[in-house]
């Protein structure tokens, strides 16, 4: 071994502790010529940042203390633990028995210079089942990053199970893995059970608790003596607009022309008040901390009943609200704001399409409402873009399902005016209460979105460069300018995304660092309760709740998880039905971009439908050496296997025109 290399290795298995060269050399048992040769190592191990030198002229490596966090297991064997706002990398070799999604405590260490994780303890596992298919004896875990083969135990009970067949099971050993049969689920051949099992997989279970007769006739006996105390908004033309199957209606808006300005409501149900805190339904709600839209199921974070029902702000009479009211003058400034508990009367119900319709020209008893909602919006959105918001509108597909539950189409989400002008009204509405809440003084929990790192820019700017674009720097104000000139390129949905990645994740927090995404100064999450618990932990603030700084933080921390839990779910179950859907057709082509290549492989997404398959080399039909991260293709998808996120693809094509 080179000497340089066994200085520095001797440095990395010391960590935290600093020595002289004396006592290098006898540790060492250098030679006289060595000893004269590890001056300049060492000065050059300096001077590259690789060890340092502290104040008594001792050389060495600084220790880092245990730290504690979530660990997240890729399937290629090496981990991420996330430490406050802080990631580090945990070889294979060094992860300690943990799994993906257990809470551990880690000891930094140094390998090469370079820091990495070691887990010391696992604190606690994250999950206690695990959903696979069942063979004799074992199962293979439909989740990527446990192993392969799982030991499956049968109850002396369970009778004749047929084999091949979905189900979920209790872990009873970790080391081995080894679980017990709980559950069948059903075929995985068979689609009527896809979001059965995507719920399994991520623990998305039904509230249990439900209002009886007596509690929902005494919440409506309050709710009429209610009525009568509250800022009545009855009078004036309020709206409830939302996609098209929504299971709940959070918000409903009003737009007044004032001056040369609006004066814009946006009022929310007042869930607080039907929820009280502390309540069995108010504990599963916090459990869940989301509602779950999947292909074909939804799970709620509240009840059925008041989610459809007692909440949901559709019309046909008196609704209680939280409303705040914004002036807005005619550069989109919001000039004022007051938050009141409110009484409305939503006048009408409408989707997206169908407000559009009406907001390009069709029939409507609504007067001049539409065309001030737009012209307001329009300049709420103007006014974001000089604060130079990011202008990230990503495609969103929607999978249409025959009766029994087989994918027969997948068509893009036209995002209109209509998307728009909601869009423009909720993050007016959260800002202005996240500042309402911030003036007063109160703790609360913030939306926040932190600065991207310049490594994430970098490699932002590697990706531009590979696509074909010019790119010297990549600066965050710069990012609107990229994606504007590169809006009608093939690749502009495949680059938001990549944007989107490069950006440090939003979350919850008791500490205020702003809105990067949005370029504001203070964000939160006001205007949905129905279907998110921040949004009700703020209505409460709003009402007086003192919460503690470390109550709060804990539970921001616990719903950021379960937010990243929810979002996960959905994404798997329209990725198993987009693969069923795209598996049935193997001869039809589609546009791709290259995303990784591997060493017998190449790894594609395809750009319409945001799936990504991997092409073996043996699968190529053009010369692979002019295959690169961010070349454009044309790909066929050869077969899938759906429950596994799995497709093998064929490049016939290479397009030229990056």
């Amino acid at each position: 071994m080179r000497l340089k290399q066994r200085i520095l290795k001797y440095f990395e298995e010391n960590p935290g502790k600093f020595r002289g060269l004396n006592d290098l050399r006898r540790d060492l048992r250098l030679n006289k010529k060595e000893m004269s040769i590890s001056r300049a190592v060492i000065r050059d191990l300096v001077s590259k940042g690789r060890i340092k030198r502290d104040p008594s002229g001792k050389y060495g490596i600084e220790g880092q203390e245990s730290r504690t966090g979530v660990i997240s297991v890729s399937p290629r064997g090496f981990g991420f633990v996330r430490t406050g706002d802080t990631e580090l990398y945990v070889p294979p070799m060094k992860l300690g028995g943990a799994y993906n999604g257990d809470t551990v405590e880690i000891v930094g260490e140094y390998f090469r210079g370079r820091p990495e994780g070691r887990v010391v303890r696992v604190l606690s596992r994250g999950f206690s089942r695990i959903t696979g298919i069942a063979f004799r004896g074992y199962m293979v875990p439909l989740d990527d990053n446990l192993p392969d083969n799982v030991t499956l135990v049968y109850p002396e009970d369970c009778g004749d199970i047929p084999e091949d067949r979905v189900v979920t099971a209790s872990i009873v050993s970790y080391d081995p893995l080894t679980c017990r049969l709980e559950k069948v689920i059903g075929d995985p051949d068979d689609p009527a059970v896809d979001d059965d099992i995507v719920f399994e997989m991520f623990g998305l279970d039904r509230p249990e608790k439900e209002l009886t007769a007596r509690e929902l006739r005494e919440l409506k006996e309050k709710e009429t003596a209610e009525f009568a105390v509250r800022e009545d908004y009855s009078d004036i033309i309020t709206l409830t607009i939302d996609p098209p199957g929504a299971r709940d209606h959070d918000d409903a808006v009003s737009v007044i022309r004032s001056g040369d300005g609006w004066e814009l409501m946006v009022h929310i149900a007042d869930v607080s008040f039907y929820v009280a805190e502390g309540s069995d339904i108010d504990k599963e709600a916090f459990a869940r901390g989301f509602s779950v839209y999947g292909t074909d199921r939804f799970r709620p974070m509240l009840t059925d009943t008041l989610t459809a029902e007692i909440c949901s702000l559709s019309p046909g009479g008196k609704r209680l609200a939280l409303t705040v009211a914004m002036k807005v003058d005619r550069d989109g400034n919001v000039t004022g704001s007051a938050v009141s508990q409110s009484v409305i009367s939503p006048d009408a119900y409408f989707t997206y399409e169908e407000f559009q319709d009406i907001l390009d020209g069709g029939r409507s008893d609504l007067g001049d409402t539409p065309a001030q909602m737009a012209a307001c919006a329009e300049a709420l959105h103007a006014e974001r873009m000089r604060r130079n918001a990011l202008d990230l509108d990503v495609t969103e597909n929607r999978v249409i399902l025959n009766d029994a539950k087989e994918p027969v189409d997948i068509v893009p989400v036209k995002r209109t005016a209509s998307h728009r002008i909601i869009e423009e009204f909720m993050i007016a509405a959260n800002e202005s209460v996240s500042r309402t809440i911030e003036n007063r003084g109160d703790v609360s929990i913030f939306r926040i979105h932190e600065n991207p790192g310049l490594q994430s820019l970098e490699a932002l700017k590697d990706t531009l460069v590979l696509l074909g674009e010019n790119i010297k720097r990549v600066d965050a104000s710069d990012l609107n300018a990229i994606l504007k000139r590169t809006q009608d390129k093939p690749y502009s949905s495949y680059l938001k995304i990549e944007l989107l990645k490069s950006l440090k994740q939003a979350k919850y927090s008791i500490k205020n660092r702003g809105h990067f995404g949005l370029q504001s100064s203070s964000y939160t999450h006001f205007t949905s309760p129905i279907r998110r618990y921040p949004d009700l932990i703020i209505h409460r603030i709003l009402k007086g709740r003192a919460y503690e700084g470390g109550e709060l933080s804990s539970m921001a921390s616990i719903l950021s998880e379960s937010e990243r839990n929810a979002a996960a779910a959905e994404a798997r179950s329209y990725e198993i039905k987009a693969l069923r859907w795209l598996g049935e057709r193997p001869d039809a082509v589609y546009d791709g971009i290259v995303i990784r290549i591997d060493l017998n492989s190449v790894s594609v997404e395809l750009i319409d439908y945001k799936v990504r398959g991997r092409a073996y080399f043996k699968k190529i039909g053009v010369n692979i050496r002019s295959l690169f991260p961010g070349a454009l293709v044309k790909a066929k998808v050869l077969f899938t296997e759906p429950l596994f996120g799995y497709a093998e693809m064929e490049i016939t094509d290479e397009r030229n025109n990056v």
